[in-house]
């Protein structure tokens, strides 16, 4: 459920009732950066067509999964396929048949996958890794990006007819920084669907000042930022009697000065101590990242960032990521 009233929410609502009366065939590609609440757009494109609506909704975030098996869980594979497979498995693109195929990070495919997956939005089917047989698949395909992919295409890393096959209908999702005038609806939102969590009543009464206060911050995490800003925030409310300004989280570590205050900041040092400051801040700043979009789990987070989990472990020890990660979760 998309919650706001501002001009650019409207619009979008607009567009995903335009998008959703196109016939299941037509791929759909929905940009916006990170929570921005593009999963949410494809749910509602999902239900609100008569066919697929049928059907089963597939998410898919395929910066989670590891490279060497994206190819399984898009597509399947067969017993014996490779190292591990001991059993058949259906893939996405089976599961989701008259429903809809969610593909988040659609970057993240390798180029080996792309023409592979080239071939289900031209031909409207596939194999299972590991077999001969072809499989015809009707589902929905909704794929969606924070990164700009022309220019991956322009440097080589995603294919051009890929990109021009998934690009039939667009979809922009505008951050939250573009519609603050919801920041009011989209707190009472959270506040009643995590009131029982944290032990507050639903309709807890909410401080004048602590809306201008949120409307302030820059919101590099979008909607989903603000989610756990409220969450940690309702925990340290007064016995659950009035959500205050001074209950409100920190920005945190995702919200650190812009490049120019923090330039500013290290221009006095030696040149030596500022390059040290700067990788420190930004070791801090990478790692907090992927240990929020993992929850907290080291070893996944190990694998996003290309390192051993025993690496990732040392620098958590030697630094402050553990507990600016807490900070944000």
């Amino acid at each position: 459920m998309l919650i706001g009233q501002s001009p650019s929410i409207q619009a979008l609502r607009k567009r995903i009732e335009t998008v959703a009366r196109t016939q299941p065939s037509v791929t759909v590609l929905i940009w916006g950066p990170s929570g921005s609440g593009k999963e949410l757009v494809a749910q509602e494109i999902h239900r609100l067509n008569p066919l697929t609506s049928k059907g089963k909704f597939i998410p898919v975030d395929l910066s989670y999964v590891p490279r060497e098996l994206a190819g399984s869980r898009l597509f399947g594979h067969e017993r014996g396929a490779f190292t591990g497979a001991h059993d058949r498995r259906r893939g996405a693109f089976e599961e989701g048949a008259g429903g809809t195929v969610f593909l988040d990070e659609v970057s993240s495919i390798s180029l080996e996958f792309q023409g592979m997956f080239l071939r289900v939005l031209q031909e409207r089917e596939f194999s299972p890794l590991g077999s001969v047989r072809t499989i015809k698949t009707n589902a929905r395909i909704i794929a969606a990006s924070n990164e700009n992919l022309w220019e991956k295409v322009q440097k080589g890393l995603f294919r051009q007819d890929l990109y021009f096959r998934l690009k039939v209908l667009q979809i922009n999702v505008p951050p939250l920084a573009d519609r603050k005038e919801d920041i009011p609806l989209l707190v009472r939102h959270f506040i009643k669907k995590h009131a029982a969590a944290v032990g507050c009543p639903p309709d807890l009464d909410v401080e004048e000042g602590v809306y201008e206060e949120l409307a302030s911050r820059q919101w590099p995490g979008n909607v989903r930022q603000l989610e756990n800003v409220v969450i940690q925030s309702l925990a340290s409310a007064e016995a659950g009697k009035k959500l205050r300004v001074r209950n409100l989280a920190p920005e945190g570590i995702e919200s650190i000065p812009s490049r120019d205050g923090i330039t500013a900041s290290l221009l006095d040092l030696p040149y030596p101590e500022a390059h040290k400051e700067m990788q420190r801040i930004f070791r801090e700043m990478y790692w907090a990242r992927k240990l929020q979009q993992t929850g907290g789990n080291v070893s996944q987070a190990a694998r996003l960032g290309g390192v051993l989990p025993a690496s990732l472990h040392r620098m958590i020890r030697s630094s402050h990521i553990q507990a600016r990660r807490m900070e944000n979760d």
